[in-house]
């Protein structure tokens, strides 16, 4: 039991926000409300406001720093709608096409490393496989407002080759246990060829288009 807190404490610690992120978290309440009740004077809309955030925050200080951080909380969790709703609020944060790029680059490895789990007791739920797939689309889609010369767009591109060797990975497994369910795994090919379609179909140079779509090739010839 002593060793369990231990590591719960480590996990705390590690998943803890910044207090960047708190401040941008107040921010983001505070002008969402003034869009939300116009006609309400500053005063009381800080007055309102208060209540949400200080939950917010401790939800993110508190039991949703385990559920923010932890791969074991996916979408059959108890504590799923917490991370979700973190996760949601965070993203709200990042409103540059970089911030944006590399948040929705950060949610697919998070999305990866909770389906990398889900096989080692199961297949990974069709759901969770279009979560994946929606968060490495919201990153291709922002890193196309990302200049060229700009050295996270090239940061980002070596993070996504990885992510879609990892992600082919847990495709291929799905598949290869479902062989008497014919069309699950019609259907798990199926998303291999829209990923690919989305990646040859997207604004990035043909050099990186290749980089992706060649990234599974290299990495077995390695």
């Amino acid at each position: 039991m002593q060793i369990l807190r231990e590591q719960l404490k480590r996990v705390r610690k590690v998943s803890a926000p910044s207090e960047e992120f708190e401040k941008l978290l107040w921010a983001e309440l505070e002008d969402a409300f003034e869009h939300e009740y116009p006609s309400l004077t500053r005063r009381w809309t800080q007055l309102a406001a208060a209540p949400v955030a200080a939950v917010a925050l401790v939800v993110v200080l508190g039991t949703g720093s385990y559920a923010y951080a932890s791969p074991t909380v996916n979408e059959e969790h108890a504590l799923f709608p917490i991370k979700n709703g973190i996760e949601q609020i965070e993203m709200f944060v990042h409103r540059s096409p970089e911030s944006a790029a590399r948040f929705h680059a950060r949610m697919t490895d998070r999305r990866i490393d909770e389906g990398e789990l889900m096989l080692h007791v199961e297949n990974v739920s069709d759901m969770h496989v279009e979560r994946i797939e929606n968060a490495f689309s919201q990153t291709l889609e922002h890193l196309e407002g990302v200049e060229s010369d700009e050295p996270d767009r090239e940061m980002l591109i070596r993070q996504m080759h990885t992510q879609h060797i990892r992600f082919e990975h847990l495709i291929t497994t799905s598949a290869e246990r479902r062989t008497e369910e014919v069309s699950e795994v019609d259907a798990l090919r199926n998303v291999l060829l829209d990923f690919r379609v989305q990646i040859s179909e997207s604004d990035l140079t043909e050099d990186e288009k290749r980089a992706l779509l060649n990234s599974f090739v290299d990495q077995t010839q390695e």
